[in-house]
């Protein structure tokens, strides 16, 4: 009986990188040991997925090693990145490294850079000034990165962009719309520190606001949205600020599946009553839209209302359905 061949490293080098940019980098690397033509295959990926997340700090630095030694290997082999993904708990102590691996990116011209840098201490890891002007970034996810002392921003590829679980004002969102004339998406994820989203100027489609962090008591202040050119618009987590919306004249989909508080008993009423106006003007404001969603913490606040049917009136035509 003969050897059964290996049908899979007989496929096209093509294909075999295409399967290896779905793996973590750690196990890219231990294919080398499948036979002589995977050996050098993994030196030739174009996608990078580093994973850690142990937050033993032995075991972080011998993954910061991992990736920095990865690095130095592909460096000579990668002309160009489809993909850099760097996701472990950070330390401020490996700034410098992060640094290192950026700039690689940047050396590289990627396409899509993600930076999920997850912590317990409130380190952030500040992105460096080079990034902020990149003609070949296409897509971005970075999580605890701070945009320090920046001027201005040039993204002229930019389509999407994810920020997460850091504080930025509003300045800051006014200079990436202005500075990504291609920016399609942008999602903000338990950030902090803005009042306003002023989306003026740019050509975003899709707004996604999952959260707003508490770091005080932010009850009484507003979070203000004026998206113009928005046709999607997603809020959900848990907000505690009341929401104005101005200007979406253009949106065509809402969802919003936020949550605020759970009131003390001697307060219940008025906050019911408190959030029952800021939902009625956020109707008010969606009284074309078709494509309405609801999650279950707006269908409760609408059951305090004393006419519920108002809502139906203002937008009768509309199909409402709980979001899961």
């Amino acid at each position: 009986m003969g050897v059964a061949s290996d049908r899979l490293s007989s496929l096209p080098d093509s294909v075999l990188l295409h399967i290896l940019s779905f793996l973590p980098f750690d196990d890219v690397v231990r294919t080398t040991r499948l036979c002589h033509q995977w050996r050098i295959l993994w030196s030739f990926s174009s996608t990078l997925n580093f994973i850690h997340r142990s937050k033993d700090l032995f075991s972080v630095r011998k993954f910061v090693s991992f990736v920095d030694k990865s690095l130095i290997n592909l460096h000579g082999n990668c002309n160009s990145l489809l993909k850099l993904h760097v996701e472990f708990p950070f330390k401020r102590c490996f700034t410098s490294d992060v640094t290192v691996w950026v700039l690689f990116a940047i050396t590289h011209q990627v396409k899509e850079l993600n930076l999920v840098l997850s912590n317990d201490d409130g380190d952030c890891y500040n992105l460096p000034k080079r990034l902020l002007f990149n003609s070949y970034l296409e897509k971005a996810n970075w999580v605890s990165c701070r945009f320090y002392k920046v001027q201005a921003v040039r993204w002229d590829s930019l389509r999407e962009l994810r920020i997460g679980s850091t504080e930025f004002g509003d300045d800051i969102v006014r200079k990436i719309v202005a500075g990504s004339p291609c920016l399609d998406l942008l999602e903000l994820d338990n950030c902090w520190g803005f009042r306003c989203l002023d989306l003026f100027g740019g050509k975003v489609s899709k707004l996604v606001v999952n959260g707003y962090k508490e770091v005080k008591k932010f009850l009484d202040l507003e979070l203000e949205i004026k998206a113009p050119c928005v046709k999607v618009l997603e809020l959900k987590g848990c907000i505690r600020m009341n929401i104005k919306l101005k200007n979406v004249r253009n949106c065509v989909s809402v969802k919003f599946d936020f949550h605020s508080k759970n009131p003390k008993d001697d307060e219940c009423d008025n906050f019911y009553e408190q959030q029952g106006d800021m939902l009625m003007a956020m109707f008010g404001s969606f009284s074309h839209v078709k494509d309405v969603m609801l999650g279950t913490w707006c269908i409760e606040v609408m059951a305090f209302w004393d006419s519920p049917w108002v809502l139906f009136t203002m937008i009768s035509c509309l199909p409402y359905s709980s979001c899961k």
